[in-house]
C-alpha cells in the first residue's frame, strides 16, 4: 500500500512539472501561478504526510512485536513449580 502511494507521489510530481512547463510560471507567489499546480502540490503533500504516518505506525507495530516475550499462563505455571 505504501509503495502504491509513493508511486502516486511520483505521478503527481510529473504532472506538476508538466503543468509548470506548459504554463511557464514557476513562482507560486505570483497570481499567474497555475491553479492546477497548486492543487496537485496539495494532493502530493497530503500523500507524503499519509506515507510518513503509515510508516511511523508500521515501525511502532514492529517495535511492539519485537518487544519482550510474554509468558503464557501454562509457561508461568511451569516456572512456579
Amino acid at each position: 500500500m505504501i509503495e502504491d502511494l509513493k508511486r502516486g507521489v511520483l505521478i503527481l510530481e510529473a504532472n506538476i512539472a508538466a503543468v509548470l512547463e506548459f504554463e511557464r510560471q514557476a513562482d507560486p507567489t505570483k497570481s499567474a501561478y497555475p491553479i492546477a499546480a497548486r492543487t496537485l502540490k496539495a494532493r502530493r503533500d497530503n500523500l507524503v504526510r499519509t506515507i510518513l504516518t503509515l510508516e511511523e505506525r508500521s515501525n511502532a507495530e514492529i517495535k511492539l512485536t519485537d518487544g519482550p516475550k510474554h509468558q503464557t499462563p501454562s509457561e508461568m505455571a511451569f516456572c512456579n513449580e
